[in-house]
């Protein structure tokens, strides 16, 4: 019985070292294809074909810091969609706290502008235009003295 010990407790230890090389040797998940993904930013470029159906679009994006957290804020990407039919056009305008949302064409994508873009794999799928109304400034009237 003396003499079993050491050869199970071997054994053991050769069992689960095995147990582990596998467990590493297992394949990591790849991400998720297909995956719908937001993106807000300016619209940088904007380069439709000549039927204006299709085109491309190079948006800028700005992450900001979040709170509580140390990393360096104002970070920007550059992404690049696909425009072309399948592309639902949105133009939202905010009054008074409400959402006005009105259809727009690929031909209202112009430089400059605030948009959100709903994508899947390099296609926009969707995108809306944000116009917020601007602050009026008042005049003050003249006093003469």
């Amino acid at each position: 019985m003396m003499l079993c010990r050491p050869f199970i407790v071997l054994g053991l230890v050769f069992a689960l070292a095995a147990a582990a090389a596998t467990a590493d040797a297992a394949p990591k998940k790849a991400k998720k294809k297909g995956k719908e993904h937001v993106h807000h930013g300016v619209i940088e470029f904007v380069h439709l074909d000549k039927d204006k159906d299709s085109g491309k679009i190079e948006l800028k994006e700005k992450h900001h810091k979040k709170k509580g957290s140390t990393a360096s804020t104002g970070k920007e990407k550059e992404e690049k969609f696909q425009v072309g039919k399948h592309t639902k056009v949105e133009i939202e305008h905010k009054k008074k706290g409400k959402k006005e949302e009105k259809p727009g064409s690929l031909s209202s994508l112009k430089k400059g502008e605030h948009v959100t873009v709903y994508s899947k794999d390099g296609k926009a799928e969707k995108i809306v235009i944000h116009h917020h109304k601007k602050a009026s400034k008042k005049k003050k009237p003249k006093t003469t003295t």
